[in-house]
């Protein structure tokens, strides 16, 4: 039985998937619908493209899986794309600062984390959480080691 060669790993360009992604998106036959709503943006000036988690995870889930990983990194590839679209279109950027918003629509997204499941786990990846603010107060750190010094003697 012989094995079937690997393929040589090359890197993903995550600008182009996510170009891909905006410009192919179809919500229904014939209704792409981010290339659509790049259209209006680019109409109106304005700066923000707002996406929907599950569209991504439909179209691209590599790409959705890295976003839920590394959300940060992501997102900056993300606008990257958009302005990439934008200036396609033939429009100048007027604005400095371009942004992409990711939201969700379905209540069990594989985003969603109830509060109380909210771990160490989550931090610097993207989450989803629904709850109402009660009170908001700022976060003390308790001292683990401290090391004092003497002005005086260096005691």
């Amino acid at each position: 039985m012989t094995t079937p060669l690997s393929s040589p790993s090359q890197p993903i360009n995550k600008v182009q998937r996510f170009e891909d992604f905006y410009r192919l998106f179809q919500e229904t036959p014939g209704a792409y619908k981010y290339q659509d709503q790049i259209n209006d943006i680019n109409a109106k000036g304005g700066n923000t493209l707002y996406i929907l988690y599950e569209d991504l995870l439909a179209s691209d889930p590599d790409i959705a899986e890295m976003l839920k990983k590394d959300p940060e990194a992501l997102l900056e590839d993300a606008i990257e794309a958009f302005k990439n679209l934008l200036k396609f279109q033939g429009s100048k950027l007027t604005h400095q600062n371009y942004f992409v918003r990711v939201s969700t629509k379905e209540k069990k997204t594989p985003l969603f984390i109830p509060l109380r499941g909210l771990r160490a786990k989550h931090i610097d990846s993207l989450v989803c959480s629904n709850g109402i603010l009660v009170r908001c107060s700022t976060i003390r750190p308790k001292i683990i080691k401290a090391f004092f010094e003497c002005n005086l003697c260096g005691a």
